[in-house]
């Protein structure tokens, strides 16, 4: 499996070295970004913060060939908490077809959706943040209880 052999720190490296758009794209960081020296930043704290890849070559491994396309497979339409399902429609990484089918499958999902986020929501902190803090603040009302409840637990 090629992932296994990609998934170390020297090829790694040498890609980021020799091919630095096309490592960011392997990263999840979409095409056109960075747009601010701020973005830029932050991209490169994300590329940086990888390394060493050895520690978690086996989670990625296991992300790109098992997890990932097992999703599909999974009763999702059990889930009972309020859930919110943020994602970008140019994410390299996970198709936004798969976050409205999820959206769809999860009964009372909320699906925020962003034209451009890359996998890492990278530059749209406060985006991501606000939709966040809203859903977080709304009232809902518990299935089984029938009170209302807070997201996070408090009543």
């Amino acid at each position: 499996m090629w992932g296994k052999l990609l998934y170390a720190d020297l090829p790694l490296w040498v890609m980021k070295m020799a091919a630095p758009a096309q490592f960011a794209r392997l990263m999840g960081v979409p095409a056109g970004f960075p747009k601010t020296p701020e973005q830029a930043r932050q991209m490169d704290e994300m590329v940086e913060s990888i390394f060493p890849i050895g520690p978690r070559a086996a989670g990625a491994v296991f992300d790109a060939y098992v997890s990932n396309p097992a999703v599909h497979d999974l009763p999702i339409e059990k889930i009972t908490v309020p859930t919110i399902i943020v994602h970008a429609k140019d994410d390299p990484m996970c198709a936004f077809a798969a976050a409205e089918e999820a959206a769809h499958r999860i009964p009372g999902a909320i699906l925020v959706a962003q034209q451009s986020l890359g996998h890492l929501g990278l530059g749209q902190n406060d985006f991501a943040r606000a939709a966040l803090e809203d859903f977080l603040d709304a009232p809902m009302v518990s299935e089984r209880t029938g009170r209302p409840v807070h997201p996070a637990g408090h009543v």
